[in-house]
């Protein structure tokens, strides 16, 4: 039986041979991404599948201080449906907050947020990209129009230089991590940013060890450093960006100086860093939640898109913007419009003609308002009364 391993975004493919109710081994196959290669969770931690603890049949409980009692499907269906519609018919459709799962495929995500807006008429939608890569989401939409990674990971084999930031990826994505590893060893460079000293930064060609928080600062002193020397890609910027002189005029503050005193980090590491990584063609960038869960999350990635698009690196082999996602299928999640303010695609739900199309589609008409992000949903009670919960 092949499936995909339950935990990280890389996706690898895993082979579970299953005798008697349980798992006697796990293989991999040799395609991609994993080529046969799997972390000790995808080896050994798929056991859970054959928990005698596993949920097997749906239960209901009409009060907290009561047990839950089986039920058959249709009750549990029935049960389920009238009490969202009477808190849709007394409250109203704000009143109901929906929460799909990363962990569920992407035909599944879809068909939870279409009985969302279609049958519910709420835009509270949301799932766990808002704990982890929303930042990353909003950076990425805003600047190329989708949030996934530019770049297959296959891409790996063919990336001269890593900018690897704010991720453990040996602990948090160990098969990247293992082929990052694996290629420096063939002679890539890896840059690595990051206070501690993991194993990434045992391997890094440099490591920039950063004070908590002061990415940003970071990577835009590098990015002014490298218009200053001039190594910056000027016929890609001209015809491929948008709002080069305002955000050149931006940078004025990021000076190697202030980013030393600010940052920790001498201003000769730096300036070294800012040019490796703008004088090689085929420079990846890679980050996780070390960038995204601050408070200045969504500028440090944005920084990022700005350092790539700055040195031309989107949309070349080997390059491009890559980060790396919590859950098997947050990708997947957001794809498919697992978010308050945008439709399957990243169509915004306040775009009328993006509206009008899935009204076309679903046969309804559809909320205009953005929703609840899931954070201000958990505020919003008792105001929100009802959760729909997935996963």
């Amino acid at each position: 039986m092949r499936t995909t391993c339950p935990y990280c975004g890389v996706g690898c493919q895993v082979e579970p041979e299953i005798q008697g109710g349980r798992i006697l081994r796990v293989l991999a196959p040799d395609i991609p991404p994993n080529h046969g290669a799997l972390c000790v969770k995808g080896r050994f931690g798929l056991d859970f599948a054959f928990s005698g603890k596993r949920l097997l049949y749906p239960m209901v409980r009409e009060d907290r201080r009561q047990a839950f009692r089986r039920v058959s499907w249709d009750e549990a269906l029935d049960y389920t449906a009238s009490k969202l519609l009477a808190v849709l018919k007394r409250r109203g459709p704000e009143a109901i907050a929906v929460f799909p799962s990363a962990k569920t495929t992407n035909e599944e995500v879809y068909l939870t947020q279409k009985l969302a807006r279609a049958l519910l008429s709420t835009n509270h939608v949301d799932h766990c990209s808002r704990l982890c890569h929303s930042s990353s989401t909003v950076a990425l939409s805003r600047s190329l129009g989708g949030a996934s990674m530019t770049n297959p990971i296959e891409d790996i084999w063919k990336t001269d230089l890593f900018l690897v930031v704010g991720s453990n990826t040996t602990e948090t994505h160990p098969v990247i991590g293992a082929m990052i590893k694996k290629r420096v060893r063939q002679g890539a460079k890896l840059i690595v940013v990051d206070p501690r000293y993991t194993g990434m930064a045992e391997a890094a060609t440099l490591w920039l060890r950063v004070r908590p928080g002061t990415d940003l600062f970071l990577l835009n002193a590098m990015a002014r450093y490298i218009l200053e020397e001039g190594l910056w890609d000027q016929g890609y910027v001209a015809e491929r960006t948008e709002g080069f002189a305002e955000w050149q005029a931006s940078l004025e503050p990021y000076t190697l100086e202030e980013a030393e005193r600010i940052t920790g980090v001498e201003k000769e590491r730096i300036a070294l860093a800012a040019r490796l990584y703008a004088t090689t063609k085929r420079a990846g960038a890679y980050w996780a939640m070390g960038v995204t869960q601050h408070t200045k999350g969504t500028a440090t990635a944005q920084a990022l898109v700005n350092l790539a698009l700055l040195t031309g690196k989107v949309g070349k082999e080997g390059a491009g913007l890559n980060p790396l996602r919590g859950q098997n299928n947050v990708q997947g999640a957001g794809d498919m419009g697992a978010l308050p303010d945008v439709l399957p695609g990243y169509l915004k739900v306040s775009d009328q003609a993006a509206r009008k199309r899935f009204e076309a589609l679903w046969g309804v008409e559809l909320n205009p308002e953005p929703g609840l992000r899931m954070t201000e949903v958990f505020e919003r009670i008792p105001e929100v009364e009802a959760i729909y919960l997935i996963g």
